[in-house]
């Protein structure tokens, strides 16, 4: 009878951190997508409560990591000499009508992929209008007109990041959808992006302005939100919709600002803490399960 009474002191003491665990281990299964209804969950909760003589614990699932708004990551993009270049001076080249356009009213107030979409024009065009203007002696005009290209090379990363990564519809992807959304659509137009982007910083300019819109808007169907909100639950999707943004992130990685990465780092290490959240819990479920059975079966002797 003593050896009884002291079992039951001993298992009594750790009711309280076992119960706790128990929580934790319960919500942390839900997190990542453990199969059940909630009211089965509470139901477990309130008969394993009854034989702990304990009260159900609050718990709260951790802080998701948010994106930065917009206006904090978009980068600075120095102007070029083509923002007063007199675009009548080229006649006879194909570019003009690029720069015309640039240099419009509707031009300069023109969206991040609007601005994109014309550097890469100007990247297309701009090479057989300069030996042009050397042939006719504008020596000047084609000297302003190569620093133009050469600079607007350097900061095609800078404007690829403000138009994608950085942009309306990449932000928009990770927002907590209010029903349902359609990540078929995404991912295939994440791809499609990431592939536009590797030939155009390959050297290769082509671009149909209306295609890369159309990419964009499907961005937007992503349901990247609702993923991060399950904090990498192991849906299909989840392991799908991430890879091309993360190797989207790696090609623009010299035009990244330092709050992208921040939040970069800071979603990778909840994911994968996360991800490795099934093995912790059912350890811990295994070893709740072993302690928890002399105090069931004390309770029942009484």
């Amino acid at each position: 009878m003593q050896a009884v009474s002291d079992r039951l002191k001993k298992a009594t003491s750790t009711r309280k951190g076992l119960w706790q665990l128990l929580a934790h281990c319960i919500a942390l299964c839900l997190l990542v997508g453990c199969e059940g209804p909630e009211a089965q969950y509470k139901r477990y909760l309130s008969r394993l409560g009854h034989i702990l003589s304990e009260d159900t614990p609050v718990t709260q699932q951790p802080a998701l990591p948010e994106p930065p708004d917009t206006d904090q990551l978009h980068l600075n993009i120095p102007p070029s000499s083509l923002d007063t270049l007199d675009f009548l001076a080229l006649s006879g080249c194909a570019v003009q009508a690029t720069i015309g356009k640039r240099n419009s009213s509707l031009g300069r107030m023109a969206s991040d992929s609007q601005r994109l979409l014309l550097a890469l024009e100007y990247l297309l065009l701009a090479p057989r209008c300069i030996p042009y203007q050397r042939e006719r002696g504008a020596t000047l005009l084609a000297d302003t007109l190569q620093r133009a290209w050469q600079l607007q090379r350097q900061q095609l990363p800078a404007l690829i990041f403000n138009a994608t990564l950085g942009g309306t519809e990449y932000r928009a992807l990770w927002h907590t959808p209010a029903h349902a959304t359609n990540s078929s659509l995404a991912i295939p137009a994440l791809q499609a992006i990431n592939g536009h982007a590797r030939r155009w910083l390959a050297g290769d300019y082509r671009a149909d302005n209306r295609t890369f819109e159309i990419l964009l808007s499907e961005v937007t169907a992503g349901d990247g939100g609702a993923l991060l909100q399950a904090l990498a639950s192991q849906d299909g999707c989840y392991r799908e919709l991430l890879p091309p943004v993360a190797a989207l992130e790696e090609l623009l990685s010299s035009a990244l600002p330092p709050g992208y990465r921040d939040w970069v780092s800071e979603r990778n290490a909840q994911l994968a803490k996360l991800e490795a959240a099934p093995v912790r819990a059912n350890d811990r479920i295994n070893w709740l399960h072993c302690a928890t059975t002399p105090i069931a079966d004390a309770n029942r002797r009484f």
